[in-house]
């Protein structure tokens, strides 16, 4: 079965919680509709039975037989259901008018236990509901001729009315103002799901073209958009932007190899055709077949060593090291390459500094950083070191701000810039050696009008319980 859509699973969940607060509301309206009914009739009771109860009062000289008819003549207008009037002894007990030796004739549905006879020997009024039925007693007392002779008599007017069903009249209108709002809610579900659905649908489509290979795709959101959805295309967008940098990083990337093994590979070739032709001294031949060789193994052994390192198909072996003494040896290994460019290279001491890194890879740092300071200076390099970190100066042109987004990127180059040695992906090795022993590296450039460019490596502490990345 297949799943149902977002927008068929948002207006369902708007319906149902409109549904279920309309239930919850609806049951609650009837609950107090029908306590405020009930209250109401008990108020209502009450007061018609202290009405009763006076007018009684004041019918003295009745005889025993006329107080009843007294009573049935009053409630019939009042719309009472039950209408009973019954003697109160001293001794706490109902009785028939006329006969202390029955028991008490109450309206159906009603027992006296239900009566609080202490309460009406007080001369309170007592009220309250069984099922359906509400009921009110009154105490009264009157004097009455008994066999020609005057006698007082204590007695309870006891009433019901059947609870009007206010539930039963407000469930009709609830029912139709249920349907009509969940008819509202139908609609204004579907139009805000419409809403959300449309630009996801719309993320999805540049996803998948995007996922095609067409890396212009871009999500198109209407003014006034959700700020959560203008932040998912905004993701989707800026993503897009990245892989077509990417893919023209890559290209780059690939001519840039293609051209640096091309042009060692040529110069081998003309000259094993030379040496073939006899045209060129053997000795001259041979010099020329081996640099660009090595050059070539360089290249490639580069390109080698930077895909297992951003892979991290590689293992570091961090311990306590002396900065000063890793920068003197790495630096001295391009003192005649320095010196063949007419360059100064040296060295700025400073006080002893350990540092937690692997040796071997942090010799890689330095000899990468001064090879990239030897191409781009004008005259001069200086490598130092400063508490925990290592800095490489050259006096060069610098770099500007796009230059610097962009430094650590295998065979980037600046405008105008011509490699002397190496093979252009040494700060690329550089950035992931970095990372991997826990360190960070900084660019500033240019460090004055002339230019100038610094780059500085910190390095955890010796000590500090770093670990490096494997």
């Amino acid at each position: 079965m297949a799943p149902r859509s977002l927008r068929a699973r948002i207006t369902m969940a708007m319906v149902a919680v409109t549904v279920g607060v309309l239930v919850v509301t609806g049951v609650v309206t009837l609950v107090f509709t029908a306590r405020t009914a009930r209250y109401d009739t008990r108020r209502q009771l009450e007061r018609v039975a202290v009405a009763l109860a006076v007018n009684l009062s004041q019918r003295d000289g009745l005889r025993v037989a006329a107080v009843a008819r007294s009573l049935r003549a009053l409630a019939g207008p009042l719309a009472l259901e039950g209408a009973k009037v019954n003697g109160l002894s001293p001794l706490g007990r109902l009785y028939p008018l006329g006969d202390r030796t029955a028991a008490a004739q109450l309206p159906s549905g009603l027992t006296v236990a239900q009566l609080d006879l202490p309460a009406l020997e007080a001369g309170d009024v007592v009220s309250g509901a069984r099922r359906a039925t509400v009921f009110a007693a009154a105490p009264f007392s009157l004097q009455l001729l008994h066999l020609g002779h005057p006698v007082t008599l204590h007695g309870v007017v006891v009433i019901t009315r059947t609870e009007p069903s206010g539930a039963l009249q407000t469930l009709p209108w609830l029912l139709a103002s249920t349907l009509g709002a969940i008819a509202v809610a139908v609609v204004v579900a579907d139009a805000m799901s419409r809403r959300i659905v449309r630009p996801v649908r719309a993320a999805e489509d540049a996803t998948a073209r995007i996922a095609g290979g067409d890396l212009s795709a871009r999500v198109e959101l209407s003014a006034g958009a959700d700020g959560e959805l203008v932040e998912l295309a905004a993701a989707i967008n800026s993503m897009g932007d990245e892989l077509a940098r990417s893919r023209q990083a890559q290209r780059q990337y690939f001519l840039s190899v293609s051209h640096d093994l091309r042009t060692p590979l040529s110069a081998i070739r003309g000259y094993a055709e030379a040496l073939e032709d006899g045209a060129v001294d053997p000795v001259q031949a041979g010099g020329v077949i081996t640099s660009e060789s090595r050059r070539l193994e360089r290249l490639v052994q580069d390109v080698v060593e930077l895909g297992r390192l951003e892979l991290r198909q590689f293992s570091l072996r961090p311990q306590p090291v002396e900065l000063g003494g890793i920068i003197d040896g790495a630096v001295a290994a391009f003192g005649p390459a320095a010196a063949e460019l007419g360059l100064a290279l040296q060295v700025v001491s400073g006080p002893r500094q350990w540092v937690t890194a692997d040796p071997d890879r942090l010799g890689q740092v330095v000899a990468n950083l001064a090879e990239n300071a030897l191409n781009h200076a004008a005259t001069s390099v200086s490598v130092g070191s400063a508490g925990a970190a290592l800095w490489v100066e050259d006096d060069g042109p610098g770099i500007g701000p796009e230059g610097r987004g962009r430094l650590f990127e295998p065979f980037t180059t600046a405008d105008g810039y011509r490699r002397r040695i190496g093979t252009g992906l040494g700060l690329a090795i550089v950035a992931e050696l970095v990372a991997a022993m826990g360190g960070s590296i900084d660019v500033a450039s240019p460090l004055h009008a002339d230019g100038g460019t610094r780059m500085t490596v910190a390095l955890p502490p010796a000590g500090s319980g770093l670990a490096a990345r494997q």
